[in-house]
C-alpha cells in the first residue's frame, strides 16, 4: 500500500478501501499525487474504461462512500494556490490519460467540496446526520426525548449490543442484509456479493466491525461499521424480518456511538435518507442528533466535451429508452 504518512486517513481515503470496489468490477484503483513548494496533494479514485468507441477512453469516480482530493499546504495561506496547481496538473494528467469525465462524492464531515468550487461543478444533493462523540452526556443530550425513552425501553427489555467479528457473525450479518434488501426491493447494485463482503473483511481487517443486537438469545439485527482514524461510519445494516417492528434502532446506534467514543473517535456518521431525501430513515437519524445535520455534495467535471457529447449520443442511440430521461445523471453516457 502507498505511504500514508501525513495524510488524514479516514477509511474512504485508504487504498485498501478503493481496492474493494476494484475487485467488485467498478474500475481500477488509481492514486494521483503531486508535491511542490506549496505543499502536496493525494487523490484516490477508480478509473473506468468506456467501451463505446474504437479508441480507448476513461472516466473516473470516487469509490462508494465519500472522497475527493486531499490538500496539504505547507502554510494555510498557500491553500488556494495549491488547489490551482492541482487543477493545472490534474487537467493535464486527464488529457494525457484520455479521461473524459470525473465524478466525486465529497466527504460531509471534512466539507472538502468547498475546496473544489474553483475546479468543478458542485451540487448539494441532500443532508446527512452525524453524532458528535464528545462525551456520553453530550451524546444523550443531543438526542430527542423520544430517542432517550426508546433507549431506556430497549435496556428494560434486556436487549444487548455486542461486537463480534467471528465467521458466524459475518455470515449472519450477510444473511440479515440480504433479507433486508429483499424486503425493501433494493436496486440490484446494493445486492453486494459474498465475495464483496469477504474482500471488505480481508482488506480492511479491524477497520471493518460487525455489531449485533441480541434479544431473546437471538441476533435480530447486524451492522457493518467502518472505522477510520477519527470517524466511524454506519455502512450496511441487516434486520431480521420477524423483529423489524421492535424499537431497538436508537439503542443500537447509541451503543455503537459509545464504542466509538471509548475508542477515541470524534464522530459517528450515520449517513442520510434514501437518495438524499428527508424520508423516514433521515428523520430517524435526525432524532439521534438534533445538531448533527451536515450537507452532502457531489461534484462533476467534463474534461473532454467533444468526446463526452459523442459518447452521450451513441449511448442514446444504443438505448433509446433513456432519451430525454435522467438528464441530471452524470455522466450521461452511463444512464
Amino acid at each position: 500500500m502507498s505511504d500514508l504518512k501525513g495524510f488524514n486517513m479516514d477509511i474512504y481515503f485508504r487504498e485498501e478501501y478503493a481496492k474493494i470496489y476494484e475487485l467488485n468490477g467498478e474500475g481500477k484503483t488509481t492514486i494521483f499525487t503531486w508535491e511542490g513548494e506549496l505543499g502536496k496533494v493525494r487523490y484516490i479514485f477508480l478509473k473506468r474504461e468506456i467501451n463505446l468507441l474504437k479508441e480507448k477512453y476513461y472516466d473516473i469516480i470516487t469509490p462508494y462512500g465519500y472522497g475527493g482530493p486531499q490538500f496539504f499546504p505547507k502554510e494555510h495561506k498557500n491553500l488556494r494556490d495549491l488547489i490551482f496547481k492541482f487543477k493545472e496538473h490534474f487537467e493535464d494528467y486527464c488529457s494525457k490519460n484520455r479521461i473524459i469525465s470525473e465524478f466525486i462524492r465529497f466527504h460531509p464531515l471534512l466539507k472538502n467540496h468547498s475546496l473544489m468550487e474553483i475546479y468543478m461543478n458542485i451540487i448539494n444533493i441532500g443532508d446527512t446526520i452525524n453524532l458528535f462523540l464528545s462525551s456520553e452526556d453530550d451524546i444523550m443530550l443531543n438526542m430527542k426525548k423520544s430517542s432517550r425513552y426508546s433507549i431506556r425501553k430497549a435496556v428494560e427489555k434486556g436487549m444487548k449490543v455486542e461486537r463480534d467479528n467471528s465467521d458466524k457473525s459475518w455470515n449472519n450479518f450477510i444473511d440479515l442484509y440480504y433479507q433486508t434488501m429483499n424486503r425493501n426491493q433494493a436496486k440490484e447494485y446494493y445486492y453486494f456479493s459474498k465475495t464483496y463482503f469477504g474482500n471488505i473483511r480481508s482488506l480492511l481487517k479491524e477497520r471493518a466491525q460487525i455489531f449485533n443486537v441480541v434479544y431473546e438469545n437471538k441476533v435480530i439485527s447486524s451492522m457493518l461499521v467502518l472505522v477510520g482514524e477519527q470517524f466511524i461510519h454506519s455502512h450496511l445494516l441487516g434486520i431480521a424480518s420477524e423483529y423489524r417492528k421492535e424499537r431497538f434502532g436508537r439503542f443500537f446506534d447509541y451503543s455503537i456511538a459509545l464504542w466509538g467514543l471509548r475508542r477515541g473517535c470524534k464522530h459517528y456518521h450515520l449517513g442520510g435518507g434514501y437518495g438524499g431525501r428527508e424520508d423516514s430513515i433521515f428523520k430517524y437519524k435526525k432524532s439521534l442528533a438534533k445538531n448533527g445535520r451536515l450537507s452532502f455534495y457531489v461534484g462533476n467535471k467534463v474534461h473532454n466535451k467533444k468526446v463526452y457529447d459523442e459518447l452521450s449520443k451513441i449511448h442514446e442511440k444504443n438505448n433509446p429508452e433513456v432519451t430525454g430521461k435522467n438528464l441530471d445523471y452524470f455522466p450521461l453516457y452511463r444512464r
